[in-house]
């Protein structure tokens, strides 16, 4: 299973692109590794359950209510 890594940056190619903050697994090992490497991704561990139930916010953002300045 190739290595699931986020993007840090934006990469694109010929039939592909890569978003910062998108999740994939279209690099093999050793293309992800360097990107890794190089700091333009980071390794996706595995999934952990939120405390506060679901949500499809990523790590660090704010939910509508803490933004508009409520709980």
């Amino acid at each position: 299973m190739p290595t699931e890594i986020r993007m840090l940056t934006s990469v694109s190619g010929v039939d592909f692109t890569v978003a910062s903050g998108d999740v994939t697994d279209r690099f093999s090992d050793a293309e992800a590794e360097r990107l890794i490497a190089q700091g333009e991704a980071e390794r996706v561990g595995k999934k952990r359950a939120r405390a506060s139930g679901a949500g499809s916010e990523p790590a660090g953002a704010e939910s509508q209510a803490e933004y508009a300045g409520g709980a």
